[in-house]
């Protein structure tokens, strides 16, 4: 059975939440599906973003999130941008979803805010996939049918 948890646009606003605001980590080895329905008729993005250091930078100490894990869009996300720090998104009118999919290592809660502009709320699916495994020819599942009815 999935579990879900869940982020109102108050959250996402400004300088946004940190994942562990309700949720410790995103578990290795585990899809966790982002699913951002956007309702808001101007540019709407979403951002994943480590915390910076002292000088509001990143450096070599800096968590690295982004950098063993899988990060797709599966539905209506309009672009991508991803980094070992970061992963941003431009959303599309309606209902948009990604997969972040940490390979080998537990991406920390407090590690990582939770970003967004425009009236968007999010929800953030843990689940286990039926059937279907990375397939690292094509950078994408197998079989997406599993991820949220696709």
């Amino acid at each position: 059975m999935p579990t879900f948890y869940t982020f109102n646009s108050a959250e996402l606003q400004g300088a946004g939440s940190l994942i562990s605001t309700h949720l410790t980590k995103l578990s290795a080895n585990t899809p966790y599906v982002f699913r951002l329905p956007s309702n808001y008729s101007g540019s709407t993005y979403f951002v994943l973003e480590t915390i910076r250091n002292a000088n509001q930078v990143y450096d070599s100490a800096s968590p690295k999130p982004f950098s063993n894990s899988i990060v797709f869009p599966i539905y209506q996300t309009v672009d991508m941008v991803k980094s070992e720090y970061i992963a941003s998104f431009v959303l599309a009118n309606g209902d948009n979803r990604f997969v972040i999919y940490p390979v080998g290592a537990a991406i920390s809660g407090d590690k990582v805010y939770l970003r967004g502009t425009g009236d968007i709320d999010l929800e953030i699916e843990q689940t286990a996939l039926a059937s279907g495994t990375w397939d690292t020819t094509t950078n994408n599942w197998e079989d997406e049918s599993n991820l949220w009815g696709i």
